[in-house]
């Protein structure tokens, strides 16, 4: 597992012979990150991915999207950086062979926007641009398409130069794809940030597009999905501007034009900070699943109408606002999990059922919603993610690993199953064979909880389950010689329990500092 991790290793001193004594801690080093990475696991069918390979750019990738290039089936992977465009052709396995580097035109940039525009079956490629007409007015926005081969190259650009007179520079930094005026021909709309615009471009199955309409917003559109919201076989969309922003929904009336758009959203003082479409609930209806910034994931409710919820159905709270990255069931157990990048790098939050969701799984990766993309980059079955660094992408396949009941991670490190503080939480039980320690993740806030059994500062999701199990591993620990730590234990230091003539009493490890209950008269 290659998560950055801001938190100190401990080393425990036990007192054994001493080759074994150095077995244990080094079980206890490796699997200091099991502390903070498989103790929060708070779903029973806990996913985690190990090791990612660095795919060398000998770059920061700009912009990064996935598709087949090449018709073998394998997913492939398109990035941008400073030099142009780039194809990494997927083996299979989850690692890549450099393949076509492609020259952009100048200004041209933004997202990669993958479809096939053309209809001849092969993945296209879509940019926006920057065209500078004479006379030193301001620019003019191109679409860029780079029409697949389908051997893993493409042929030259296509421009579609779109001429608007506009006053400032336009920023389009996203496209939506869909044939919004029912003629089978593919269509985008182009939302522009900086002038406050959504463009309708009209497409003619050879990659070439005309403007059939531009209108305001009353926001800063960046990001935009498509998708038949209200079931009537008409494509609609919704654009989102960035943090803080709100969501506007445009209901498409099959013919190219849209009815008058329907905002959702506070406002900039309690705005989205990001936004995915995806069906949450399973009733065939795209739901909103977005951040805020009182550090929040919620899901909006999609109606049939095409409308959604103002108030959410579900979602989770963090300790830091987050960006909705990406919708998939990422530990295949048939429920929807979300990525979100919020502050500390990516996190999985896995989906509990009923639209609940676990804490998030932190790996220490940077990311951005425009260089983070999911498939099945070694055909397992199950998704992956990639997501660029400086110098790199990270392709995350092939190592996601499950887990429904007690086991063995590997040599030395075991999970048991610890339910009830939150739904599926585990503990780590590491050892040389011999001797052990336990990491008890959060199952337990201070060590009184263990020493008193009446003694509970905690909320549980099932306080009765969890009062048992922290019943139970005092029982097992009490008077024994294996140290145990938790994750929100003062210093994150290893103790001992021990019995007394009344309660329990608590000795951490390596130090002087005893805790002995006090009945206050």
């Amino acid at each position: 597992m290659n998560a950055v991790l801001s938190y100190p290793v401990y080393f425990l001193p036990v007192r054994r012979p001493m080759q074994r004594a150095k077995k244990l801690r080094f079980c206890l080093c490796v699997a200091s990150w099991g502390l903070f990475f498989f103790l929060f696991l708070p779903h029973a069918a806990a996913e985690s991915f190990k090791n990612p390979p660095l795919v060398l750019t000998g770059s920061y990738p700009t912009a990064l999207n996935t598709g087949d290039f090449n018709g073998d089936g394998i997913p492939d992977l398109a990035y941008t950086d400073g030099s142009g465009m780039h194809i990494l052709l997927g083996n299979g396995d989850g690692t890549f062979q450099h393949g076509e580097d492609i020259a952009l035109p100048a200004w041209a940039g933004g997202t990669i926007t993958v479809a096939d525009v053309n209809k001849d079956g092969k993945t296209d490629l879509l940019f926006s641009g920057l065209y500078f007409p004479s006379g030193g007015q301001n620019p003019e926005p191109e679409i860029v398409v780079f029409l697949g081969n389908g051997n893993g190259t493409f042929g030259s650009p296509v421009v579609s130069t779109l001429t608007l007179n506009l006053s400032l520079f336009p920023l389009i930094s996203s496209l939506g794809v869909a044939d919004f005026n029912g003629d089978g021909a593919v269509d985008l709309i182009a939302p522009d940030a900086q002038n406050s615009q959504i463009y309708v471009l009209l497409g003619n199955n050879t990659g070439a597009f005309t403007l059939e309409n531009a209108f305001h917003i009353n926001a800063y559109p960046g990001k935009v999905w498509t998708g038949d919201f209200n079931g009537d076989g008409h494509q609609d969309f919704l654009v989102y501007g960035g943090i803080a922003s709100n969501v506007t929904v445009y209901l498409g009336k099959g013919d190219g034009t849209f009815q008058t758009g329907v905002v959702y959203g506070g406002g900039s003082s309690s705005g989205f900070t990001g936004v995915v479409l995806a069906d949450m609930d399973g009733d065939g209806h795209p739901d909103m699943v977005v951040g805020t910034q009182t550090n929040t994931i919620e899901i909006l409710h999609g109606n049939a109408d095409g409308t959604f919820a103002t108030t959410s159905s579900g979602g989770a709270t963090l300790n830091s606002y987050p960006i909705v990255l990406a919708v998939a069931d990422f530990n295949s157990d048939g429920v929807l999990d979300i990525a979100v990048e919020d502050g500390s790098g990516l996190g999985i939050l896995l989906g509990t059922g009923s639209l609940n969701y676990a804490t998030p799984v932190p790996y220490g990766l940077d990311t951005s919603s425009y260089t983070f993309t999911v498939a099945d980059f070694n055909r397992d079955g199950h998704l992956d993610c990639a997501l660029a660094e400086p110098g790199g992408i990270h392709a995350v396949a092939d190592r996601v690993e499950t887990w429904t009941a007690d086991g063995t991670l590997m040599p030395g490190i075991d999970v048991r199953l610890a339910p009830g503080h939150t739904p599926g939480s585990s503990v780590v039980v590491v050892s040389d064979g011999t001797a052990r320690a336990l990491l008890l993740g959060d199952i337990i806030h201070c060590p009184l909880e263990l020493m008193d059994d009446d003694f509970n500062l905690l909320v549980d999701h099932d306080q009765e389950l969890a009062n048992r199990v922290r019943e139970a591993y005092a029982r097992e620990l009490e008077g024994s010689d294996v140290p145990v730590a938790a994750a929100h234990f003062p210093g994150l230091r290893f103790g001992r329990l021990l019995p007394g003539e009344t309660t329990r009493r608590w000795t951490f490890v390596g130090g002087a500092t005893s805790l002995v209950p006090v009945t206050l008269d």
